[in-house]
């Protein structure tokens, strides 16, 4: 993170991003472990797909309801304290995992450490979305998309390292968890006031901006199908198991690399036209996985810059929203965004899963060119009737 980018900031903005994107890097690196770590545990245990799935599924209704509680927490607790708070909560909880092997227990902790979750995670986006300017919020909301999706990407990784027997890897990620709290705490005198004006309601913002939270069901609804089908999808047609990991692996790459180039450009471009041209790739760039299916390098560029345009939308949406959602309202706006999101999330691989199972598994194509040709058409009527596309 140079000085350019930051060029503007007071010293304090500066340590308080820092600290709240290294620690979502941290996050990021034990949630990644953590999700196949406890998929791994229960097939293991012989605990059918469909139980593993319905347990998968307690994590996103946590984070709603949690999403929901986080403005409540603010009237009596500082950012910094509620995000620490959230971090060392969620810690416990996934220790608490390794140290019984009692299913329905697990059915409530998953549920508890998405509530626990949605804490850091929306007063997180709300800090930095508070504190980063117009003129560098995009690169801002770059760096901390990078980070978040490097720890994705880095927990599996983690986990291979470790394994997946006994009470080590549950420690270890537990410990992983709650040291990101200790960047928040460093920095807690520095938390911007992120107390919500109840004048304001979350469906009234939604009306406002309708444009900001159909990216996030887009956004959710896809990448709950891409990473549940994505692999199955290569194995149907012909990749064996480590050539379809490499796949999803290439779509997560992008997911990471092309963050900060776009963040670049959303600070010299117009940011609705750059979400209607990553909308647009979203759209085109499924259709070409058919055609290039054979031709392996062609394949990987192709979902390389396809997981770029997925997860970019969430970057292109986040600075969107800073621009248009100020104090007393940033909150709010964030928990809604979140909750959208984690509702299409948990909507999303149940439809790809009947659309995988039609027109000889192009249905999944056509599930991702739906959710984004969507998109696509919301951003260009709403910047055509804006008038704000080229501006």
């Amino acid at each position: 993170m140079t000085a350019e980018p930051l060029q503007g900031f007071e010293r304090a903005n500066w340590r308080g991003l820092v600290a709240v994107i290294a620690s979502s890097l941290i996050i990021g690196v034990g949630l990644g472990g953590a999700t196949p770590l406890l998929s791994l545990k229960m097939e293991a245990w012989g605990v059918p797909s469909l139980i593993i799935g319905l347990n998968a599924a307690m994590g996103p209704l946590g984070v709603i309801t949690g999403s929901f509680l986080v403005p409540r927490f603010l009237r009596h607790f500082s950012g910094a304290a509620c995000m620490a708070a959230g971090i060392l909560w969620g810690g416990g909880v996934l220790l608490l995992f390794g140290l019984t092997d009692d299913l329905p227990a697990w059915f409530a902790l998953r549920f508890l450490f998405g509530l626990t979750l949605a804490l850091p995670w929306v007063v997180g986006e709300a800090w930095i979305n508070a504190v980063a300017t117009d003129a560098v919020r995009g690169r801002v909301m770059a760096y901390y998309a990078t980070a978040l999706a490097g720890g994705f990407m880095l927990g599996p990784l983690v986990l291979t390292v470790i394994g997946s027997q006994g009470l080590a890897p549950f420690v270890f990620i537990a410990g992983t968890v709650a040291i990101s709290a200790g960047p928040i705490w460093w920095v807690r005198r520095l938390a911007p006031d992120l107390r919500v004006d109840h004048r304001v309601g979350a469906f009234s913002m939604i009306w406002v901006a309708p444009t900001i939270f159909v990216t996030a069901a887009a956004q959710g609804a896809l990448d709950g199908g891409i990473f549940s089908f994505l692999p199955i999808y290569g194995l149907r047609h012909g990749l064996n198991e480590s050539t379809a990991a490499l796949a999803l692996a290439a779509f997560m790459a992008g997911n990471v690399v092309l963050q900060i180039p776009l963040g670049l450009m959303l600070d010299r471009v117009n940011r609705r036209l750059m979400l209607l041209v990553a909308a647009g790739l979203m759209t085109v760039l499924p259709l070409l996985i058919p055609v290039v299916f054979g031709q392996w390098w062609l394949l990987m560029a192709v979902l390389f810059v396809w997981g770029g345009m997925v997860w970019g939308s969430y970057t292109i949406a986040l600075a969107m929203m800073g621009d248009r959602f100020k104090t007393g309202q940033i909150t709010l706006a964030n928990a809604t965004f979140i909750v959208v999101m984690e509702i299409a999330n948990l909507a999303g691989p149940p439809i790809a899963g009947v659309a995988i199972d039609t027109a000889d598994g192009q249905g999944l194509i056509g599930f991702f060119v739906l959710f984004s040709g969507v998109l696509f058409t919301v951003v260009a009527l709403r910047g055509l009737r804006r008038g704000d596309l080229v501006s």
